[in-house]
């Protein structure tokens, strides 16, 4: 538990890391949608959702009900990539379409003893979410407004993966 909380919170760092985030691939996927000039966030994880632990649950959000406000108005792209292919059974991620396109941040709550922030079901977009599968190798590109969530691992597999976050370098960084 202690080790899997460790990495979960982003206490992982290293060369392998700064050496994907800076992958010319990844930057020109985040430059097209980011702009020309662009930085990585010190916002990046590696993600074990280990089969049945309550904890790698991670229910609907924005990554918007995370940061300040001002970020609201910029893309922040979030690149999701799956060291394993990610499945429904093993806890792929799943997203609501177009609903980014609003431009608004969906009211988030927090919940006793529960360590992520969550939109309460009335609040949700009124359109069918997506299970969004990602074999090994692929990756999901998300707005920082697009509700997304992933549900528990059934599987008897850990299911890893990172995401990197890419944004304007117009952006002011303390986010």
């Amino acid at each position: 538990d202690q080790v899997a909380r460790e990495i979960w919170n982003g206490t992982l760092c290293g060369p392998a890391f700064f050496n994907l985030i800076r992958n010319p691939k990844l930057l020109a996927i985040a430059e097209a949608f980011c702009g020309p000039e662009i930085i990585a966030s010190s916002v990046y994880r590696l993600r074990p959702k280990i089969p049945g632990h309550a904890y790698g649950a991670v229910p609907w959000h924005q990554d918007s009900g995370y940061l300040e406000p001002y970020c609201d108005r910029a893309t922040i792209l979030t690149v999701w990539l799956p060291l394993v292919t990610a499945t429904r059974k093993n806890g792929c991620l799943w997203v609501i379409p177009g609903a980014h396109k609003t431009g608004q941040v969906i009211r988030h709550a927090t919940r006793p003893g529960k360590p992520y922030l969550v939109i309460p079901d009335r609040e949700l977009p009124r359109r069918d979410p997506v299970c969004v599968p990602v074999k090994k190798g692929g990756l999901l590109l998300l707005h920082n407004l697009t509700p997304h969530a992933s549900f528990e691992n059934t599987s008897e597999i850990v299911r890893w993966s990172m995401d990197l976050r890419y944004q304007s370098a117009a952006l002011p960084t303390n986010a």
